[in-house]
């Protein structure tokens, strides 16, 4: 469940929103950024975007991720990027994974729990995992 803090939203109800968290209650010092539209243009160098699917994400990572198991509060949250091309960049942001809708409980449910899992694990590409969030920290 997400936790509600104030922000400022920048291009609201657009495909390019995005939510600013402050420091300071004079917000001249961000904390974070957070980017949840899928189809947006906010896209690292490497390619990492929000609605990106799980091959894309491991080739813009260049090597394989581990993630958490979904159903709880860290539920797809990428662990480790593995020493993969953004494993330097690690400490000033975190991805969220998510299966696709579509996706039946019955291959959910075997990747759900507070353990981690990677993205060479057999099923995992059965899940559809996309990424729905991604969260940058400037602090």
């Amino acid at each position: 469940r997400d936790q509600k803090v104030s922000c400022t939203v920048i291009f609201p109800r657009t495909k390019d929103e995005i939510r600013i968290t402050w420091k300071d209650d004079a917000r001249q010092r961000v904390k974070a950024i957070y980017i949840s539209e899928a189809g947006s243009g906010w896209y690292t160098r490497q390619g990492l975007g929000v609605g990106i699917d799980l091959l894309s994400l491991i080739k813009a990572n260049q090597a394989p991720i581990e993630f958490y198991g979904f159903g709880w509060e860290y539920g797809g949250t990428v662990e480790t990027w593995k020493n993969g091309s953004l494993q330097r960049l690690s400490k000033y942001f975190y991805v969220r994974l998510l299966p696709d809708k579509r996706t039946p409980e019955d291959k959910i449910n075997p990747f759900k729990g507070n353990k981690l899992f990677t993205s060479n694990d057999p099923g995992v590409e059965d899940l559809g995992l996309y990424v729905q969030r991604v969260v940058v920290y400037l602090d």
